[in-house]
């Protein structure tokens, strides 16, 4: 165990792999990429090679669930988001278990 590290996440991180869409503003051509994992207020992404911008939606394709996102980090070829809209309890499970 880490000495010092908090978890700073309100709700539970699932693993998953699911196919995500990102809709850029003043964009018609959506990009595909992986989510890697999904909580009630976010998700780590797999990129490739994309700027993306700090704020866009984020369409999880096998629900037909979209989300607004902010970008609070990121690394390589993964980006962690933040759910910037309402508040959706228990979402993290709903995509995990579509």
């Amino acid at each position: 165990m880490l000495s010092g590290f908090s978890e700073r996440r309100k709700s539970e991180r699932l693993a998953v792999r699911t196919p995500v869409k990102i809709m850029l503003p003043h964009s018609d051509a959506p990009l595909d990429y992986v989510a890697t994992n999904v909580s009630d207020g976010g998700a780590q992404l797999h990129i490739r090679g994309a700027e993306l911008p700090d704020v866009f939606v984020l369409h999880f394709n096998d629900t037909g669930r979209s989300r607004h996102c902010r970008v609070v980090w990121r690394q390589g070829s993964e980006i962690g988001v933040a759910f910037t809209d309402r508040t959706q309890v228990n979402f993290g499970r709903r995509i995990a278990r579509p």
